[in-house]
């Protein structure tokens, strides 16, 4: 059970501290100690790391959403433009 943990702490780490949108490293760290040390049950746990892995993924898709977006809209303008010339 540690070490699956332990990967899944890794896991969620790499992934989701290495992009634009990603809280602080020193945030993640004081998550992953304050679950570690603290007197927290497995249940409390795996509670806090599917929070924080439930907003990581929110946040990923609004960003992934808002770039769609932005294309579209740019495509669609330089169509518009490419049938007015």
């Amino acid at each position: 059970m540690g070490k699956i943990l332990t990967i899944m702490i890794v896991i969620f780490c790499v992934i989701f501290t290495t992009h634009a949108i990603a809280r602080s490293n020193e945030y993640y760290k004081s998550v992953v100690v304050n679950a570690l040390k603290n007197e927290c049950n497995s249940k409390c746990k795996k509670t806090i790391f599917e929070a924080e892995i439930e907003l990581a993924v929110y946040q990923l898709m609004k960003s992934v959403i808002a770039e769609l977006n932005y294309r579209l809209s740019s495509k669609r303008k330089e169509r518009l433009w490419s049938k007015e010339f």
